[in-house]
């Protein structure tokens, strides 16, 4: 009688094992497989609060400035004064520039140059080292990203990462990335370098999925468990 019940308790359990790990790694939808064929546009940086620009005039280097946007979002300069920067793109602000100083400058020839991106982040999350929100560096590739949150772990299923681009729920767009060597050199062709304020998370494998099942399994499931076979073999 015991044993009946106990073979009949260990098969249920094995079912609920079997299906809980084949239904933790869903197959692909159709919106997945295809998300790295849509097109993508890749809008021009925009200056925030905290960048640091240099201000560049080639025929008059004695206006030339090195600064930080300040937190109203302005930059100041020689003759000018102050003026907006934070929102713009470095062209529109060479642009500006270059059309305020025609007053003072024959053809002024001006380009602005972000020398440091300090206002911009990316967030990187799943099974990466340190997750959490790092600062975007000029021209960074999703490998990069992820080496600057300590790399992904062992169970980082790097054929299926997530990215999760644009501002507003109505704007953003996801889009699952092939990371492996090999494949990394594509995805940057379609969806260009890592962008101000994106999410990149690492899902984990079949295997790490498992694992995390069998530790929560082992912790704290099974001891409940034990605690009743006990019970009916001492009946």
């Amino acid at each position: 009688m015991h044993i009946n019940h106990i073979r009949f308790f260990l098969t249920v359990l094995s079912a609920f094992l079997f299906l809980h790990c084949s239904s933790s790694v869903p197959a692909l939808s159709e919106k997945e497989r295809n998300a790295l064929n849509s097109s993508a546009e890749f809008p021009e940086y925009r200056l925030g609060c905290g960048d640091v620009i240099e201000v560049k005039f080639y025929k008059n280097e004695r206006f030339s400035r090195v600064q930080p946007i300040r937190p109203d979002g302005r930059i100041t300069l020689e003759r000018i004064g102050d003026i907006p920067a934070a929102g713009l793109t470095p062209s529109t602000l060479d642009s500006t520039i270059t059309a305020a100083y025609t007053a003072f400058v024959l053809e002024p020839e001006v380009t602005v140059f972000v020398t440091e991106f300090a206002s911009q982040k990316v967030f990187v999350f799943g099974e990466v080292q340190e997750p959490g929100i790092y600062p975007l560096d000029n021209e960074m590739t999703y490998l990069q990203a992820l080496t600057a949150a300590g790399g992904p772990t062992d169970m980082a299923k790097m054929s299926n990462v997530l990215l999760i681009r644009g501002g507003g729920l109505a704007a953003k767009r996801e889009y699952f990335m092939n990371l492996r060597p090999r494949a990394q050199s594509k995805v940057e062709e379609k969806l260009g370098y890592v962008q101000s304020r994106d999410l990149i998370y690492v899902p984990a494998t079949a295997l790490g999925n498992a694992n995390k099942f069998m530790k929560q399994f082992y912790g704290t499931i099974l001891p409940p468990i034990e605690v009743y076979l006990r019970a009916l073999l001492w009946q």
